[in-house]
């Protein structure tokens, strides 16, 4: 019997006389996501995120369709489409690009750490989306591999921007010291790919240092969680580990990463990823354009060889 998210929709259900429902395919940072057919379109891939609204603000019904029209303007190759948005019933539904394939959180967990090549060809894609999203003045907020998705074996999509810091439309974030009331949260043990939605928006792991300490904001947020996902390609590991979430913020905030420990990554590579997860924001790439522009520059002082597809130092 296919699987039911707790929205109640089941498959073959007709939605505003033109999506028929597919697959249950599990839970967003704020929604549940169903495959579906485009009954005009057919050969059109779509994936529906649902959002229960009915007890939820004016404010955060707002907010739920300001992200519509962000992700519907950024329109760009390496970001998830929206197709179309409607309320109805309590409930909110977006209709977006359904891309065929896995995550590279999975791709990480199959492969890692993979060549300094394919490490870099990812990092590529994610500042090309990262530079059209801040662009648009939005800072996605929850960059992770889980959010980055991949069609055939390289070529990724940035998506999920259920918690974007949206400047007209964003509330004050408390930060560390708020949470840090909760001192019994701040204790428990530290679960593989922890989610900490209902505490702090995004992935403890990709948190930067002033993002935990202060809850600042802004495109070297994004930046950071960019350099974790390229040091997770390049070492298979995380550049922080603890046991408890306290501990990993703690080291975070307290120890700077100077290697990769890869004699095979160009020197030039290297740096771009270190300076990305750098402790000080301000000597970290300020967004996704700066580290775009320090990658493209990298790749014209190094030897490539295309059928290996990897990168030499001259």
């Amino acid at each position: 019997m296919p699987h039911v998210g707790t929205a109640g929709i089941a498959p073959g259900t007709i939605l505003f006389d033109r999506y028929k429902v597919g697959d249950f395919l599990g839970k967003g940072a704020n929604g549940e996501v169903y495959s579906c057919c485009d009954i005009i379109v057919p050969s059109l891939p779509v994936a529906m995120k649902v959002v229960k609204v009915g007890g939820l603000s004016k404010k955060a019904k707002r907010r739920l369709a300001r992200e519509a029209q962000i992700i519907n303007a950024i329109n760009h190759d390496h970001v998830a489409k929206l197709y179309d948005f409607y309320y109805s019933d309590g409930k909110s539904y977006m209709f977006m690009e359904h891309v065929n394939g896995g995550t590279l959180r999975e791709y990480i967990d199959k492969y890692a750490p993979v060549t300094p090549g394919c490490a870099f060809n990812f990092l590529m894609q994610i500042a090309t989306a990262l530079t059209a999203i801040h662009k648009m003045g939005i800072v996605h907020r929850d960059i992770k591999p889980s959010n980055v998705l991949v069609i055939g074996d390289s070529f990724i999509k940035v998506s999920d921007f259920g918690v974007a810091y949206i400047p007209e439309s964003e509330e004050e974030f408390c930060g560390l010291e708020e949470i840090g009331k909760d001192m019994e949260w701040l204790s428990q043990p530290l679960v593989k790919r922890l989610t900490t939605s209902n505490v702090m928006l995004g992935t403890a792991y990709y948190f930067s240092p002033e993002y935990i300490e202060s809850g600042i904001v802004d495109g070297r947020l994004d930046v950071y969680a960019a350099g974790v996902i390229a040091y997770e390609l390049l070492t298979g590991g995380y550049p922080f580990e603890s046991e408890t979430v306290y501990g990993l913020f703690y080291e975070k905030r307290k120890k700077t990463i100077s290697s990769l420990n890869r004699a095979d990554c160009p020197k030039v590579f290297e740096e771009i990823v270190l300076r990305a997860l750098s402790l000080d924001p301000e000597e970290r790439f300020k967004d996704g354009s700066e580290l775009l522009a320090a990658i493209s520059k990298a790749r014209e002082v190094l030897d490539y060889n295309p059928v290996t597809n990897e990168y030499y130092s001259r």
